[in-house]
C-alpha cells in the first residue's frame, strides 16, 4: 500500500525498522523522486542491485512507455577506490564516486526496471 499512497510517517516507519534489524548498516540506499523497489544480490567480487519503479508501474498498468522517468542514487560499501559500475539492462557504465568508503553512483533516469553491477 505504501507505494501507492505515500505516507511520510509509514515511510519513516519502514526504514527505521530495517535500520533496527541491520544495525551494522544496509548495504544500498537509494534515493528516488518516488517509490522504487529495491533487491540486493551478493555475488563474488560484485554486487548486483535490481530496481523497480512502482511509479511506473502501477501508472502504466505494467507496462512503462507512458510513465514519468526517475532518477535514483545508489550507496553501497566501498571495497576499493576503483570499482566498475554498470546498468545491466542499458550495458552502459556508470560513473562512480567513493566518498568516506561509501560508492555514491548516480544511475539517471528509472523507468520501470533497471538492474545495476557493482564489481569490484
Amino acid at each position: 500500500m505504501q507505494c501507492y499512497t505515500l505516507l511520510a510517517g509509514v515511510e519513516r516507519l519502514l526504514a527505521n525498522a530495517v535500520r533496527w534489524v541491520v544495525p551494522e548498516g544496509v548495504p544500498v540506499e537509494v534515493e528516488a523522486a518516488g517509490p522504487v523497489g529495491v533487491s540486493v544480490f551478493r555475488q563474488p567480487s560484485r554486487l548486483v542491485v535490481h530496481l523497480v519503479n512502482h511509479h511506473a508501474t502501477a501508472s502504466s498498468g505494467g507496462h512503462g512507455d507512458s510513465a514519468p522517468p526517475r532518477r535514483a542514487a545508489n550507496r553501497s560499501a566501498c571495497r576499493s577506490h576503483e570499482p566498475k559500475v554498470r546498468r545491466l539492462w542499458e550495458d552502459r557504465r556508470l560513473p562512480a564516486e567513493v566518498m568516506d568508503r561509501r560508492l555514491q553512483v548516480d544511475v539517471g533516469s528509472l523507468d520501470e526496471y533497471e538492474a545495476v553491477a557493482v564489481e569490484w
